[in-house]
């Protein structure tokens, strides 16, 4: 489980409430809404949509006692969060247009996609130009440069 320890010694669990304490933190780019405004409420819905419908939805594809009828099924329906998720960056270089947390958290879960689950994004090309887009920003290369990940 994901947990940050922050300066005063709390635990900090869940990958959508961590990522908007770090971009509540961080001023400059702004990596989020300010709290209070139908776009930090967008943004929230963006975070909890990864987080549920394709972070957590991919999780059964991991396991061992899943049959290969069944992972099928599955993927198939996560097509239909995958398609949401490109139609957001069809026309736009980010989710929101310009980048925040949302396309932080999505990089993640499009790499475990590609990686772990061992799927392309044959079906929505945008999301592999979208994925293309953000791993050679700075600060996700370095990040995957940092835990000895390739992209």
């Amino acid at each position: 489980m994901p947990a940050l320890r922050l300066p005063d010694g709390q635990l900090l669990t869940e990958a959508a409430v961590m990522l908007q304490y770090i971009a509540d933190r961080v001023t400059t780019p702004a990596l989020a809404p300010p709290a209070g405004t139908m776009d930090r409420y967008r943004l929230q819905e963006w975070l909890n949509f990864i987080a549920t419908e394709l972070h957590k939805g991919m999780g059964p594809l991991y396991s061992p006692i899943a049959n290969a009828e069944y992972k099928q099924a599955l993927t198939e329906r996560l097509g239909l969060r995958w398609s949401r998720l490109a139609e957001a960056v069809r026309e736009r270089p980010f989710v929101m247009g310009s980048l925040t947390i949302i396309d932080l958290y999505a990089v993640y879960v499009l790499r475990a996609w590609q990686r772990t689950v061992k799927a392309d994004f044959t079906r929505w090309p945008e999301l592999q130009t979208y994925y293309e887009r953000l791993v050679v920003l700075p600060s996700v290369a370095h990040a995957l440069a940092a835990e000895g990940i390739t992209a």
